[in-house]
């Protein structure tokens, strides 16, 4: 069994060199990926630490698009960074400190909004282009270590009653 946690990513910034390069910053060598019609899949660490990331071009309508209740108009998302995690690995915290460092190296380099969501419907948190981070209190990811320490050098807001403008 496996979830999905997902950067909804509204611009096309972010290109799969810039992912690799950043596995490779991590420590994480990405000698086999592979590149599909779309983006890219890295399946290398599936058997390590049950996790496997996919970079996708999103940006076709009608399915680039959700609505989201803290926003005033639609999201669309041009690419699609999906953390496809393995559930029957032990070693839930290795995988979920992997997730979260990617996403917010990623977050740091590139400036544009983006949505980081659990099985895509559920919204843990809001990147802004300004540096501006809204985290959805009501989730437990604002509990999470990891998402606290990284989260630290951002402006941080509750997305909780916000209607934000992007």
């Amino acid at each position: 069994m496996a979830v999905d946690y997902t950067l909804l990513i509204q611009s096309n910034e972010l290109t799969n060199e810039m992912l690799l390069h950043q596995l490779k910053e991590m420590g994480l060598t990405c000698d086999k990926p592979v590149f599909l019609e779309k983006g890219v899949e890295i399946n290398q660490f599936q058997n390590i630490i049950g996790l496997t990331i996919f970079l996708i071009d999103s940006g076709n309508p009608p399915y680039d698009a959700y609505d989201f209740d803290f926003l005033n108009k639609e999201f669309k998302y041009e690419k699609s960074l999906i953390f496809h995690l393995n559930k029957d690995f032990e070693d839930f915290h290795t995988r979920w400190k992997t997730m979260v460092t990617i996403v917010f190296s990623l977050m740091n380099q590139i400036k544009t909004n983006a949505i980081f969501a659990f099985e895509t419907d559920v919204p843990y948190c809001l990147f802004t282009k300004n540096h501006e981070l809204y985290i959805n209190t009501q989730t437990d990811i604002w509990n999470n270590p990891y998402f606290r320490n990284y989260s630290s050098n951002w402006k941080c807001f509750d997305i909780k009653n916000s209607v934000i403008n992007l």
